[in-house]
């Protein structure tokens, strides 16, 4: 496993003052997390007060997060989760395939190896796009997503590379960079670089005096870097990044166990992308339960069903050397820092699973349940990225940045410049009819009419009763199949309505023809739903005899809690609010009966608990929304009210609680109590747009109250 490490005093977050551009604008600014699986982008505006406001931009589809994934289709240049449904032409993970596109590849099982194509895109044949081609079509839509394409200025872009980013990759990213957006001030910083100035934006000065040396581990899905920083002056005195091993390992561990029973398939087949699905979900799941099932309909070769039991243990214990790598590096980082940790923070989607929350508890020589998790993981590399970009914008000097640049047309070759511009004259001529959203939705039409052909056959492949008539529905699928790849070379594109009308038509012809097979899935349904209510309401029953004698083991106590919980889940996507109330209590009910439990076992009953509580409040909020009574309603809102605060007890750093705590406060007209809680919350999560907005409205409203009483007053005493 290869690393890159440095424990020299290598970078600082400097303390951001005010200052404007030469013309007296303010510039805005743009911070991005560029990664490996998906990329992030902050904007942030330099004001006159000591810290900018930053806020997390989504893209066109209301994501945070935008996949690493550029696509060529039908003269359509596709980014992030547009072009994840192409089932070929695409090159993804771009940033380790701008870094090293061969290793990419081999390690991610990708389906392309150094390039994209050749392909055939609008009238051209043989197109090819090199990774750095691909990054800059990505940027370029990344930086559409910042709100500020209205700024009168060139903005400062911010682009935070994974940890240990040659220098030559770097190079790469900043020819990209031109090619997408020339004449930009660009900043190229390490991810470690951008959390530790995320934390020096969030935390108070006081806070921060008191943090002393603080352990930043980011198990991301790519690498795993452990940081230590030493505030308040914000200088890194120990990093080192492990670059072979991330969350991707633990989800590939689990595919292997798959395919050590059933085969080798290679990732980015269609087959394979199931199984990474299918690997990450159970991943998830061991991370609050002891065990689970992963399970594949008609996966094999042969159409065969996988269903494999995995336990906590046998995936620890398939991953141990993983989790020994990233044990190590933390202890390494420790050791070179010296000194008394004040904090550890935890930042990334590994931090989640518990064998790689004890290895760095471990390491750190710190209790398990003292880790902290006071950044958002999923945006704070993003937001210390702008303000690192604010920092460069106001003259401050900010140690540590890989590159400085003022990004010009002469950066770029002209050939890749005659491409781009080709690309992009296509892309607009096949979006001109309409405008980009009708593009989108002719494409979402595509995928629908595409995804059901291959629906109903997997439908037909587990029909074991023989329901659907194979005779006349399959070579109705064939005749569909037939008119949809003639489509893709039609001189006239398939229109959206065309793909709708036809998806329609094969929609009533399957239901007609299958009737039986959908009367069978209908009662197949009900019948799980009724077993799923029995089941509960034996479980209650047995609760009654539990409480006089029955004493079981703590695992026991959470296994059942955390099955209860999940199964308030299922109902709660249903609709079935009242009864998720109703298991979410029973899983409050076993864990109030788990005694004797392990740091470990304590931590994941506070977890579950805490679950249990916030999607409680949440039930009876949509409860509350829904009753037409006002009584009833109010009700509704004051249980929402304790479930909140109930979640609040147990995590006190959770924005989430805090927010629909002051959210149901606000419902009752208890808004100073509900200030204070939406205050808590944007302590919490600052770049959360839902909490300052619901922060605005209980202060305006707080301020009509006072209004109106003073307006009171004054006639009173008039």
């Amino acid at each position: 496993m290869s690393s890159n490490s440095n424990s020299s005093n290598s970078s600082a977050p400097s303390t951001p003052t005010s200052s404007s551009t030469p013309s007296g604008k303010f510039t805005w600014c743009v911070g991005i997390d560029f990664g490996t699986r998906t990329s992030v982008v902050a904007s942030a505006l330099p004001a006159t007060t000591a810290k900018a406001a930053i806020g997390i931009d989504v893209n066109d589809v209301s994501n945070r997060a935008t996949p690493s994934v550029v696509a060529l289709s039908d003269g359509l240049r596709l980014t992030g989760e547009h072009a994840m449904n192409q089932g070929d032409g695409y090159i993804s993970h771009l940033a380790s395939a701008l870094e090293d596109p061969i290793a990419c590849s081999k390690r991610f099982e990708c389906g392309w190896e150094t390039k994209l194509g050749p392909v055939d895109h609008a009238d051209r044949q043989g197109v090819e796009l090199t990774p750095t081609q691909a990054t800059a079509i990505y940027l370029k839509n990344l930086r559409s997503y910042a709100s500020c394409d209205d700024a009168e200025v060139p903005d400062i872009m911010a682009i935070a590379v994974p940890d240990g980013y040659s220098d030559e990759a770097v190079e790469k990213l900043v020819e990209a960079a031109a090619l997408a957006t020339p004449n930009h001030h660009l900043v190229v910083l390490d991810h470690n670089l951008a959390i530790a100035n995320a934390y020096k934006h969030k935390e108070s000065e006081a806070k921060l005096q008191e943090a002393g040396l603080v352990l930043f581990v980011d198990v991301g899905y790519s690498h795993a870097t452990a940081t230590v920083v030493s505030y308040p002056e914000g200088k890194i005195v120990a990093t080192e990044t492990t670059k072979a091993v991330g969350v991707f390992e633990y989800i590939r561990t689990i595919c292997d166990l798959v395919r050590d029973q059933h085969g080798a398939v290679k990732l980015c087949t269609r087959r394979g992308r199931r199984l990474l699905a299918a690997a990450e979900k159970a991943l998830k799941q061991l991370s609050m339960l002891a065990d689970t099932t992963l399970e594949l309909e008609c996966f094999t070769e042969d159409d065969g069903d996988v269903r494999l039991a995995l336990t906590r243990s046998k995936f620890e214990d398939a991953a141990k050397s993983i989790t020994a790598a990233i044990q190590d590096t933390v202890a390494r980082v420790v050791g070179a820092a010296g000194g008394s940790l004040g904090r550890v923070e935890l930042v990334g989607g590994g931090s989640r699973i518990p064998c790689v929350r004890e290895a760095i508890a471990k390491a750190a020589n710190v209790p398990s349940d003292q880790l902290g998790a006071g950044l958002d993981g999923s945006s704070c590399v993003a937001a210390g990225a702008a303000a690192v970009a604010v920092d460069v914008a106001r003259g401050d000097t900010v140690e540590g940045i890989k590159k400085d640049v003022q990004l010009t047309d002469d950066m770029v070759d002209s050939k890749e410049r005659e491409l781009e511009e080709w690309m992009q004259d296509v892309h607009d001529k096949e979006v001109s009819n309409d405008d980009k959203q009708s593009a989108t939705s002719r494409l979402l039409a595509k995928n629908a009419f595409e995804t059901y052909i291959y629906t109903v056959r997997d439908w037909m492949n587990g029909d074991k009763e023989g329901l659907l008539p194979k005779d006349k529905i399959a070579p109705r699928l064939d005749k569909e199949e037939l008119w949809f790849e003639d489509g893709q070379y039609a001189e006239v594109p398939v229109s959206t309505e065309q793909y709708q009308d036809r998806l329609k038509a094969l929609e009533g012809f399957v239901q007609s023809e299958g009737e039986a097979f959908f009367k069978a899935r209908e009662e197949d349904r009900q019948k799980a739903e009724k077993e799923l209510e029995e089941r509960a309401a034996q479980e209650k029953g047995n609760e009654k005899e539990d409480h006089d004698y029955r004493k079981m083991p703590a695992s026991e106590r959470l296994r059942m809690a955390a099955k209860n919980k999940e199964e308030g889940n299922v109902v709660f996507k249903a609709g079935n609010l009242q009864d998720a109330v109703s298991r979410y209590a029973r899983a409050m009910q076993h864990l109030n009966k788990a005694f004797d439990m392990s740091p470990e076992q304590q931590a994941e009953h506070d977890s579950i608990a805490l679950s249990c509580h916030l999607n409680t409040a949440q039930c009876y909020i949509k409860m509350a929304a829904k009753e037409s009574d006002k009584e009833k309603a109010e009700r509704a809102w004051e249980k929402a009210v304790d479930a909140a605060k109930d979640a609040v007890k147990i995590k006190d750093g959770s924005a989430k609680a805090h927010y629909r705590l002051a959210f149901a406060l606000d419902h009752l007209g208890k808004f100073d109590e509900g200030l204070t809680s939406a205050k808590r919350a944007r302590h919490l999560a600052p770049e959360d747009k839902e909490i300052v907005r619901l922060e605005s409205r209980l202060q305006t409203q707080i301020e009509r109250q006072n209004a109106k009483a003073k307006k009171m007053y004054k006639k009173m005493f008039a």
